[in-house]
């Protein structure tokens, strides 16, 4: 079956044609004209097809990209060329993108010249987790004027799954964080006293607490020894996801939930590389995930493909569920990061009880998320009746999330108001600080 197409040139030079006949209706000695032009154009044609057709296989295809993407981050699709005829030909190639990144135009225009091979890269970023069909490609073949196209089709069928942020997650390791001396948004906090747990004996530096001097190994090395300690390890961290509605909100391509997923990979190495035991709790009406905190090689993994599997819900939080659950649970005391929202004091009011119980028997911190698109709103001046509405309105919602956030920290449960943007060097930030202070 041959699989060829007139372009928009062959209907002008049909059109053409059609009008170089209306004036021989008026001036017969032209209908030679005519006869000429009709002749010249199907051998154009002809010339073409067999031109197009010269050949079983005129191009090889191919797309590359990870078979694993990063939710929110930029990837690269790679799409290879190579002409096989000895000629130049210009191509449409159109690749069948799944519908979730949102490209249903896509297409790439060249000239190819006799042999030559080309690369085209293009930049996607998938907002939404979840596997990604790549389908067929169809290349269009054309040369000469152009008049018509061939068309070939590759069957590049490929799965892409989209995974929690890797790139995120190597970008703010604590490894890469500590061998950088600038590193931004990342505060180095200086730790708060020690723990008990000694390590060994070595020379006094400048910074050094005064209180760890040794004074018999400073006797008998006749110069100031310190004892150092080691940090307290193998404490529990859980990440606690809040699936409900309120956590759909989407920003930039990405909702809540999503923003949330990424921190808690980031925030759950940032744990196993302290060497503490990290863990994974999510819920909304219900209970789901419950993955109990540990330190193994494995536990990252294991979490990496609980994330990829979280769905967000259209019902409320049962947050006492979630302090059933976490009493059963954690026998002893554990760091909490509770990724939610509220976007209302009367959401707080129900809840807050709940809260400052859990805070009581261990370390919580609560994530609130600002709403970047009011806020904008409400700091862009626009004249006008509808915009000062907006504005005010802005400005109350805006103030009644700032007392959501004065109330939670009343209780005295440390909360992160922060944008979705910001998230994970806010909680980065807060696991360093909690840490440095000694407090678990």
């Amino acid at each position: 079956m041959l699989k060829l197409y007139p372009t928009y040139r062959f209907f002008i030079a049909l059109l053409i044609l059609c009008c170089i006949a209306f004036f021989i209706e008026l001036y017969a000695n032209l209908f030679t004209v005519l006869i000429l032009a009709a002749a010249g154009f199907v051998a154009l044609v002809a010339i073409e097809l067999l031109m197009l057709y010269s050949t079983a296989a005129p191009f090889n295809v191919n797309r590359r990209l990870r078979s694993n993407l990063s939710l929110g981050d930029e990837e690269f699709i790679e799409h290879t060329v190579r002409n096989n005829f000895s000629f130049k030909v210009r191509i449409l190639l159109r690749d069948n993108l799944p519908n979730t990144l949102q490209m249903r135009n896509f297409e790439i225009n060249a000239g190819l010249q006799g042999g030559q091979k080309k690369i085209f890269t293009t930049s996607i970023k998938p907002t939404v987790r979840g596997e990604y069909h790549f389908d067929f490609i169809d290349v269009f073949a054309s040369v000469g004027f152009g008049f018509v196209q061939r068309r070939i089709d590759y069957n590049l069928s490929f799965i892409a799954k989209v995974m929690p942020s890797v790139i995120q997650l190597k970008k703010y390791s604590i490894a890469n964080i500590k061998n950088s001396v600038l590193f931004y948004g990342v505060k180095k906090v200086r730790k708060i006293g020690h723990s008990y747990d000694f390590d060994h004996i070595k020379n006094y530096t400048m910074g050094d607490d005064i209180r760890s001097i040794n004074w018999k190994a400073t006797s008998r090395r006749k110069e100031l020894m310190v004892n150092h300690y080691e940090d307290e390890k193998s404490q529990a961290v859980y990440c606690i996801l809040d699936k409900s509605r309120s956590m759909n909100m989407p920003f930039n391509g990405l909702s809540l939930l999503d923003y949330s997923v990424n921190s808690t990979l980031i925030i759950a190495n940032a744990a196993l590389q302290h060497q503490d035991k990290a863990g994974l709790i999510t819920f909304s009406d219900v209970l789901g995930n419950v993955m109990p905190a540990a330190n193994s090689k494995a536990q990252l993994g294991l979490i990496y493909e609980t994330l990829y599997n979280q769905k967000h819900r259209t019902t409320d939080a049962n947050y006492p569920l979630l302090y059933y659950s976490l009493s059963k649970l954690t026998g002893k005391r554990s760091l909490f990061f509770l990724f939610t929202n509220f976007e209302s004091m009367h959401s707080l009011d129900r809840q807050i009880g709940v809260i400052s119980r859990i805070a009581k028997h261990h370390v919580l911190v609560v994530i609130v998320f600002k709403n970047t698109e009011i806020e904008t709103k409400y700091r862009t001046r626009i004249k006008g009746k509808a915009a000062i509405y907006e504005q005010a309105v802005a400005e109350k919602y805006i103030t009644e999330k700032q007392k959501i956030v004065k109330k939670i920290r009343g209780y005295g449960i440390r909360c992160i108001y922060t944008s979705p943007e910001d998230l994970n060097v806010n909680t980065l930030n807060a696991y360093i600080q909690i840490k440095a202070s000694g407090i678990i």
